[in-house]
């Protein structure tokens, strides 16, 4: 079934920015398993417009940009990317495949200069989606020249009449004091802090992943705290989530103006004594729905 088209072309947005390992996508929820291969980012959208959830129209396409893509052996300053993409439904029967997404360019492969974005377009027809309405797009990127691989694998649910669709035309980043991403649309956070914090007693068993957004424009407290707070924990390997029915604490100050000065998390995510590595995610959703915070953080 050949629902894909694969092209190149600017880059209109500001990109979701990926460490060189197995992780987690801001926003979407996306898994990035990485052998050998990687990217500075990736971007997934719907309509010219930036995802900022998982969940997504019928009829749509959904556009995958790998940007500046790592990890390729090169030939005569050329890279030869293959990629398989499926489309399965929640139990994992296959509704759609590609063989190959890049089979028209297999043997003249791209040269390094051109091959800054590797774009997929997924479509999500009637036929190919089949009544079905959660749904993983599985994207197996290859290397002709060598063994390297990276794997990208979209939970998605076909949103009904009331939902439509959540994208932005504009994904800021926020100024943190450590590598992993975290994004906003349609509110400003200056910046953020984050640490591990292991001295809080209202649970002393757990450790928590402490956040403090500060200067958040856009937002009064009470829209802060009527909004949806969400948070993932994932082993870091596997990238399977974990359940905990631990809550996240939380504190909210007011700054000028009705403005938030300070919006500090303490995210429960491990036992102190378990040395298992795992990666946090945050979520933070106004409630009509159209201003996100969505941050990932690693060990």
């Amino acid at each position: 079934m050949h629902f894909l088209k694969i092209f190149f072309y600017i880059l209109l947005f500001f990109p979701i920015a990926l460490q060189a390992q197995n992780s987690i996508l801001p926003l979407t929820g996306a898994k990035i398993f990485s052998s050998g291969l990687s990217a500075k980012s990736i971007e997934i959208s719907v309509d010219g417009y930036i995802l900022l959830n998982n969940t997504v129209p019928l009829n749509k396409e959904v556009v995958f940009k790998i940007i500046n893509p790592t990890g390729f052996a090169t030939e005569s300053m050329k890279i030869f990317p293959a990629a398989e993409v499926t489309v399965n439904n929640g139990s994992g029967s296959m509704l759609g495949k590609t063989a190959d997404a890049f089979a028209s360019v297999a043997s003249t492969g791209y040269t390094t200069d051109k091959a800054k974005e590797l774009i997929i377009k997924t479509g999500l027809g009637a036929s190919v989606i089949k009544g079905n309405t959660s749904l993983n797009i599985t994207i197996n990127l290859t290397d002709r020249k060598s063994k390297q691989s990276m794997k990208i694998i979209f939970p998605l649910t076909i949103a009904t009449a009331s939902q439509g669709l959540q994208a932005s035309s504009g994904v800021m980043s926020v100024k943190s004091n450590g590598p992993n991403p975290i994004y906003t649309s349609n509110i400003k956070v200056a910046s953020a802090e984050t640490f591990v914090d292991t001295a809080i007693r209202v649970n002393p068993a757990m450790a928590y992943r402490s956040l403090e957004l500060t200067n958040i424009a856009g937002a009064t407290i009470d829209e802060v705290l009527a909004g949806t707070e969400t948070y993932y924990v994932y082993h870091a390997t596997t990238l399977a989530e974990v359940k905990l029915n631990d809550k996240l604490l939380k504190r909210v100050k007011a700054g000028v103006e009705g403005n938030v000065s300070s919006y500090l998390l303490k995210i429960p995510y491990r036992l102190k004594k378990d040395n298992t590595k795992y990666i946090v995610r945050f979520r933070w959703e106004s409630k009509e729905g159209k201003r996100v915070i969505d941050g990932v953080f690693a060990e």
